[in-house]
């Protein structure tokens, strides 16, 4: 599993409260090496073996779970990116089309004013 840290839940210390010391101390032993090394249990105690079998269960389910959260995380963030891209394309280009019909307007106002002649046009072809 190799993590920095781990939740050692209220059920594995009641799972504790039925074991002896000697038992115990195994358990919590072979929680904590598999949590932060991988290692499993490879003890003979039937106890400790059974308790340690269903934590890492419990551990490799959470594990599991939290992965898919960082993926799920990491999947909406690409999402996000992307739709922030094409809204700003959107607007480059949404202001660009402004801008030509802006131009257009100009234009048309300046050929009506001056006759039919449209300067605009004209130092543009230039």
């Amino acid at each position: 599993m190799k993590e920095e840290n781990f939740k050692f839940k209220t059920r594995y210390a009641e799972a504790m409260k039925n074991m002896s010391n000697k038992q115990a101390g195994e358990y919590a032993r072979s929680v904590t090496e598999y949590a932060f090394q991988g290692k499993t249990y490879s003890g003979k105690d039937k106890t400790v073996k059974t308790a340690f079998d269903l934590t890492k269960a419990t551990l490799d389910e959470e594990k599991f779970y939290k992965e898919q959260g960082r993926l799920g995380a990491r999947k909406l963030l690409e999402q996000r990116q992307e739709e922030e891209r094409e809204n700003t394309l959107k607007s480059v280009v949404g202001g660009m089309l402004v801008g030509e019909i802006i131009k257009e307007a100009m234009a048309k106002n300046a050929e009506a004013k001056n006759g039919g002649f449209n300067h605009y046009e004209e130092a543009r072809k230039s």
